[in-house]
């Protein structure tokens, strides 16, 4: 236990017994005050240690409650900044559909570009003066997400790009089409592209 002289101010260490037990020999170093019963302390010394735990725990539980707040705030931070990638993520979607439902609230439609899986793709001059687009598109994700837009690259015989179209999903399949492709869910695209003036060497396309 700590205490300090009302008289000099000395602050020194010692037992509760001391206090409460008179000892002409326990006197104040400094100004030679001897501690008398715990009842003279209110006139003579300060007991500055009793309150010591108290104070701890309140310093405890102060550092704790710094501690919440600033994880609160960086976790706000993060999902601020990254909250497309987090929703976008297929493992964390999965936790974060499941809070949705207990909580009545919706989250944006799923977009992971990367679950997709060409499984098809050619083209190729018709008879006609045109070519044909044509390319088969799995969805292999866990989610139902929108359909993909196509990016189409003619390239020249020597490999370089002339021309590029990106086509909507509403280009490539019609009015009538369903907006989100189901899990495991294939589709087949077709289309027609005009002849250009210049010879086609080959393609490529990708799904954006």
């Amino acid at each position: 236990m700590l205490t300090h002289c009302q008289h000099c101010k000395k602050t020194y260490s010692t037992d509760v017994e001391v206090l409460c037990h008179p000892h002409r020999d326990r006197l104040c170093s400094h100004c030679e005050e001897m501690l008398g019963k715990l009842k003279r302390l209110g006139d003579d010394f300060l007991v500055l240690g009793q309150h010591r735990k108290v104070y701890q725990q309140e310093r405890f539980w102060s550092w704790r409650l710094g501690v919440w707040i600033c994880l609160i705030a960086l976790a706000a931070q993060i999902y601020i900044f990254e909250k497309d990638t987090i929703i976008q993520n297929s493992q964390v979607r999965i936790w974060l559909e499941k809070i949705c439902g207990s909580l009545k609230c919706e989250l944006p439609t799923y977009k992971n570009n990367n679950d997709f899986e060409v499984m098809f793709g050619n083209f190729q001059q018709t008879k006609h003066q045109y070519y044909v687009f044509q390319a088969v598109v799995s969805n292999q994700g866990l989610f139902e997400q929108h359909y993909p837009h196509i990016k189409l690259n003619l390239l020249t015989i020597s490999g370089k790009n002339f021309a590029q179209r990106v086509f909507t999903p509403k280009e490539y399949m019609g009015a009538g089409y369903n907006k989100l492709i189901a899990p495991s869910k294939t589709i087949e695209v077709s289309m027609k592209i005009a002849k250009p003036e210049q010879t086609v060497g080959g393609y490529s396309f990708e799904l954006i």
